[in-house]
């Protein structure tokens, strides 16, 4: 393996980028599914989605049959886990934040398991062609629907304010109208860059620029960050050191399993749809890697993956095709560019705290508008 001064410049250059894109997202992702139904245990939400994220991005690196595959927890298992959690807060009206997170934290951990199982099965069988009997209208139906949660969801994050169709007056007058407009205008900008420059490192530096100039308005306007976090515009809470001290273990003995069971349907769409949304990837870096790559093998390696990151509660990891689209256009097509993203990561779960609470919510939620939107 060439190791140059070329190969490690480039492996460090896009592990920053896809770090800053990547960490942004998995805490979007924390945001939707915690920040609503058990706010208390957000931070701790967070900190286990970024230790699973890490551990999904280095063993989906060191094990792929691509070296150059780049991988995290993904939206699609994301935005069904966020349906699950609202659906779960529902019937669990009335019980404590501690309750309402070991039943969610449960519930996704049982759903990446089964997903990890599930993968293991289909390469163990050599199912995996299995994607290309399946009709596009099929896959463009399941596709639109996780759209939909996402575009609701980012919303949701961006505002506060649940979005409903039925209720969608109600919505919009109860909203912040700023939070409102900044979620949109960022998602929207995102997409115009995915669109027409298709430059993660222009994403990246977008997530960067947007934080400092939302800091420079609220300087302008004598505005503190306390204000700003009262006010509901700042993710939180969150501690202001390491966030590895946040994580709680769930009180597994307060885990309703009717309950549970009650969200098998959503399992088990999930399973599929991880499963078609893999196999489409796969497909697709064969093309990028400009070589035949073995699926089945790849699958077993990404489900015992799961397997073992399920135990963090965060949904399923597996190939980001843009990613590694733009690790290998970048030239790092060695392991270490997903184990470099993994360890970055790392470095937040263990000193992050601070810097993600100043993060904006309208970030966030844009973030999950613009991948709806995709």
């Amino acid at each position: 393996m060439n190791l140059g001064a070329d190969t490690i410049i480039s492996n460090l250059t896009s592990t920053a980028i896809l770090g800053i894109l990547n960490t942004s997202i998995v805490v979007s992702f924390a945001t939707l599914i915690f920040a609503g139904p058990c706010p208390e245990y957000f931070a701790s939400g967070v900190a286990f989605f970024l230790l699973a994220g890490s551990i999904g991005s280095i063993l989906i690196a060191l094990f792929s049959s691509y070296e150059g595959t780049i991988g995290c927890i993904q939206d699609v298992p994301s935005a069904i886990s966020g349906l699950m959690a609202v659906s779960l807060a529902g019937m669990l009206a009335g019980s404590s934040q501690g309750t309402i997170f070991a039943n969610i934290f449960a519930v996704i951990l049982i759903s990446t398991l089964v997903t990890g199982i599930a993968f293991v099965l289909l390469g163990y069988f050599k199912l995996g062609n299995l994607v290309r009997f399946i009709p596009y209208p099929v896959m463009g139906g399941f596709l639109a629907g996780t759209g939909w949660i996402l575009f609701k969801a980012g919303l949701d994050v961006s505002t506060g304010v649940s979005f409903n169709l039925p209720q969608v007056l109600t919505f919009f007058s109860q909203v912040n109208a700023w939070q409102l407009a900044c979620g949109v205008a960022f998602a929207v900008w995102f997409f115009i860059l995915s669109r027409y420059f298709s430059s993660n490192m222009l994403m990246a530096a977008s997530v960067l620029i947007s934080i400092v100039i939302f800091f420079i308005v609220a300087g302008l306007l004598n505005i503190s960050t306390a204000q700003l976090e009262q006010q509901g515009w700042l993710l939180g809470p969150l501690p202001k050191g390491s966030l590895w001290r946040s994580l709680t273990v769930p009180d597994f003995g307060s885990i309703k399993l009717t309950l549970l069971g009650s969200q098998i349907g959503s399992i088990l769409t999930i399973v599929l749809l991880s499963a078609i949304s893999f196999l489409l990837g796969a497909s697709a870096l064969e093309l990028v890697a400009n070589r035949d790559l073995d699926m089945n093998k790849d699958l077993q390696k990404t489900g015992i993956t799961n397997m073992i990151a399920s135990v963090f509660g965060a949904p399923a990891s597996y190939l980001i095709i843009s990613d590694t689209a733009l690790a290998t256009q970048m030239g790092a097509r060695t392991r270490f560019a997903g184990i470099f993203m993994g360890l970055f990561m790392a470095v937040i779960f263990l000193l992050g705290g601070q810097i993600l609470s100043y993060v904006p919510k309208f970030v966030a939620g844009g973030m999950i508008l613009f991948i709806g939107l995709s």
